[in-house]
């Protein structure tokens, strides 16, 4: 085939898509459907109840828990001087000098020589 057929053929090609193009229905325009608004439920709405009745069954409810923790001021507080264990080193009591008697002092041999360094 060389140039001017195929391009012969495409032309009518693309003509007969024209057509078959134009035999198409139109596409309608997508209408959005009504949608109800989301109402929940009252399950209270017409309930009618005496006082006394409505007493006893608010004193079944627990209360609800307080908002702040009693035990929290023992973590979240910023440390105080004092508090555990010895005070400052100036107040320890002074260590007595101790003697070591001659056979229980510690003699550490010298290591043997070593030819790997001079």
């Amino acid at each position: 085939m060389t140039n001017d057929e195929l391009a012969k053929r495409i032309e009518a090609l693309e003509a007969e898509l024209a057509e078959l193009r134009a035999q198409l229905p139109k596409p309608e325009k997508p209408v959005a459907k009504s949608r109800m608004p989301y109402v929940p439920h009252d399950y209270t709405e017409n309930f009618r109840l005496p006082a006394d009745a409505a007493q006893k069954m608010a004193a079944v409810v627990p209360d609800p828990p307080k908002k702040t923790d009693m035990g929290a001021w023992a973590r979240n507080r910023i440390g105080e001087p004092g508090g555990f264990g010895p005070g400052p080193s100036d107040k320890w009591p002074k260590p007595e000098p101790t003697k070591v008697r001659k056979e229980e002092k510690l003699e550490v041999p010298p290591p043997p020589k070593s030819y790997w360094s001079k």
